[in-house]
């Protein structure tokens, strides 16, 4: 089984993925980004949610380029808080690809 990739391994806190989203939009040249399939599973207390999502940017030369992600869900008794978001492998990229972009 490949390795898990969490963004939370790429920034520390939300100010952080936020301002690194941001910079990192604006290093690939993103354009649009769309999403294409969304699968929601319940399993107790965790939601996961698998999405695949189309983006153009200036890094593909406007080609659309699909990508995988999960984000994981947990109800922690105050309420429902985003536990992880992870990349995950398409025929066309990997995760660590992905990841290696991330701007902080």
């Amino acid at each position: 089984m490949p390795a898990r990739v969490n963004i939370a391994d790429v920034y520390n806190n939300r100010d952080e993925l936020i301002e690194g989203a941001k910079k990192t939009a604006d290093t690939i040249g993103l354009k649009s980004a769309t999403i294409t399939s969304m699968d929601v599973t319940q399993n107790d207390t965790v939601i996961t949610v698998d999405l695949t999502v189309l983006s153009t940017q200036d890094l593909t030369m406007d080609r659309p380029l699909p990508t995988n992600w999960r984000f994981d869900w947990e109800n922690r008794g105050t309420g429902w808080l985003l536990d992880r978001i992870e990349p995950l492998d398409t025929q066309q990229v990997s995760k660590r690809d992905i990841v290696s972009h991330m701007q902080h």
